[in-house]
């Protein structure tokens, strides 16, 4: 289902993406959200990742989120049936390794962990690990690449965080980078 998802884990998002003009944070007939005081002091909040950061960090709508390939648009439907009102998208790509944090706003707690568990479920559909968390933490091979990731809820948001190296690279290191965002990660969005 999250063929796209899959995509950004393959790097394809990322390497695609024109890195002249960084994607601005006001609301734009491309779907650009403009943030409230809050958002934009949790989009602020939210740890850096390693590396040379995504043109296309930024928060936004659901749909902008499937015009850029993020996820297809059956799971950008999903997202709005189940609340889903803006995405905060972060990616960055340090060497060999991929970040990707998605933080999905939703109506409620009880929306926000059930796109979580979705995520969970649909991100990397074999998984070699997991755990159950919170936050449920998973790692598995998908299209060419090693994949670490955390899914968890945090109140009103759904949260992942996926990390990748290609299948020449060291999959050992992928849960010490993981933890090294998840930390500071749940300070500001803590794991329910």
């Amino acid at each position: 289902m999250l063929v796209a998802l899959g995509a950004v884990i393959g790097g394809a998002w990322w390497l695609g993406q024109d890195s002249s003009d960084p994607a601005p944070v006001s609301t734009t007939p491309s779907g650009e959200v403009t943030p409230t005081d809050s958002e934009v002091a949790l989009a602020d909040k939210l740890p850096t990742l390693p590396g040379e950061q995504s043109p296309n960090n930024s928060t936004m709508s659901v749909d902008r989120g499937a015009e850029l390939g993020l996820y297809p648009e059956q799971t950008a439907n999903f997202f709005t049936e189940h609340g889903v009102t803006e995405v905060i998208v972060r990616g960055s790509l340090d060497g060999s390794t991929g970040y990707l944090l998605l933080v999905l706003r939703t109506g409620e707690p009880a929306q926000a962990q059930h796109v979580a568990e979705h995520l969970y479920q649909v991100t990397l559909p074999e998984k070699s690990t997991e755990s159950e968390g919170p936050p449920r933490i998973a790692s598995g091979f998908f299209e060419q690449k090693w994949v670490h990731g955390a899914w968890y809820a945090s109140n009103e948001y759904a949260v992942a965080l996926v990390v990748t190296e290609p299948s020449n690279g060291e999959p050992g290191t992928l849960s010490e980078k993981l933890q090294r965002i998840v930390e500071p990660l749940q300070e500001v969005l803590p794991a329910h």
